[in-house]
């Protein structure tokens, strides 16, 4: 089975999750962390998605770089992206993705 979908940075409102619906996405990456930031997924988003039946795939990254920082601020993060999930009403067990993504130097390929 296929599944198609849209990762986007931008909130998504009722129109645009109805349009993802007739146009047979089922899913939508978005963003999840502190409720200030420009990118992270609303509980009120996250009720229009599910009502149009759209899935959603979390991510969550706090800065680019930040598994340069190791084991520890990959727990930190863990205990950040857990509380803003629980905040959300996200369900217990659900997958959130953490994005790595940067320009990294060759030393950071090995």
């Amino acid at each position: 089975m296929t599944y198609q979908g849209i990762d986007t940075a931008a909130r998504i409102n009722a129109a645009q999750a109805r349009k993802m619906r007739e146009n047979g996405l089922s899913f939508a990456g978005r963003y999840i962390g502190p409720e200030n930031w420009w990118k992270t997924v609303t509980r009120e988003e996250i009720d229009i998605l599910h009502a149009e039946g759209i899935s959603i795939l979390l991510c969550y990254e706090s800065v680019a770089e930040r598994m340069r920082g190791g084991a520890a601020a990959g727990a930190e993060d863990g205990h950040l992206v857990a509380y803003h999930a629980n905040r959300l009403g996200v369900p217990a067990g659900t997958c959130i993705m953490f994005a790595c993504d940067y320009n990294a130097p060759t030393g950071d390929l090995i």
